[in-house]
């Protein structure tokens, strides 16, 4: 490596020469008595070529290191890929339901990664994006469309926040395509029709047992499906008439008073269940 002392010592050379202190970090010497920091690297075709950072002493031994450490550091993160990237934002969202987690990857790996996934990151422009929207909004899938645009923004923002490129060619985007119409779930707020649909449900003869006694339940509890279809046989306490919801993705653990109506449906759950891990996961017909 180089030191004060034995860049001040060189002498003058007959032709140019080239003196290396580390990490490509090199100073130059000129027939004209010129000492000048050079740093080599690889350019983004592979090839090795030259950058001036200046001359010494103006821009000192430390200061040449530091700015070949940026430089560095810029050539390292022009290499890194959007799928390389893409697929560390989805380790660090860390999505605690598996049906998330998958839902996104499948959005990333079918409409993403095919178009973005060997570019680099700093060499993706806005109009490398926007063809993929655009295709989505013209194939009427609006809804995803912006939910596409949205993974690509929040991915672009992990890597500006972790230094892996300057900016967000995602972010200027939102917007792009056309907005989808909200359209409300329909509900049942008559209480005749609410009624009548209990009674359908009971009469059903052609619904699968686990089916039935989900929709049965479901009126009582005021619970998501999958929180009724997944209960486990554990989680029912019949005695004490609580039913109890695991600890959610806010660490929040839901107790369901239970009612004689879903008591009964519940002990008839058990008791086709034989025992098995869900308690809903019932075989044979039910007649209730």
């Amino acid at each position: 490596m180089l030191t004060n002392t034995k860049i001040q010592r060189f002498k003058i050379p007959s032709k140019i020469e080239r003196h290396l202190d580390s990490n490509g970090l090199y100073i130059e010497l000129t027939k004209s008595g010129g000492k000048n920091w050079r740093y080599r690297y690889k350019n983004d075709a592979g090839s090795w070529t030259m950058k001036a950072l200046g001359s010494y002493p103006k821009v000192s031994l430390e200061k040449a290191r530091a700015l070949r450490d940026d430089l560095e550091m810029v050539v390292e993160y022009k290499c890194i890929l959007f799928r390389e990237t893409a697929s560390e934002w989805l380790v660090y969202k860390g999505y605690t339901s598996s049906k998330n987690h998958h839902l996104v990857q499948r959005r990333i790996d079918n409409y993403l990664l095919p178009q973005l996934g060997n570019m680099t990151l700093s060499h993706i422009k806005p109009r490398d994006i926007l063809p993929i929207l655009k295709q989505l909004e013209s194939d009427g899938y609006l809804e995803l469309a912006k939910r596409v645009q949205n993974i690509t923004s929040q991915i672009f923002k992990y890597s500006v926040q972790n230094l892996y490129c300057e900016a967000n060619p995602a972010q200027p985007l939102q917007g792009c395509t056309k907005q989808p119409r909200v359209r409300h779930m329909p509900a049942i707020i008559e209480q005749g029709a609410f009624v009548r649909m209990l009674s359908t449900i009971d009469q059903a003869s052609n619904l699968m047992p686990s089916v039935k006694l989900c929709l049965q339940i479901a009126p009582h509890v005021f619970l998501r499906s999958e929180s009724i279809r997944l209960a486990h046989c554990d989680d029912v306490d019949l005695d004490r008439k609580l039913w109890t919801i695991p600890k959610d993705k806010m660490g929040r653990e839901h107790v369901i008073p239970l009612t004689e109506p879903v008591i009964a449906l519940l002990k008839l759950a058990l008791k086709l269940s034989d025992g098995v891990r869900y308690c809903l996961m019932v075989s044979g017909r039910v007649s209730h």
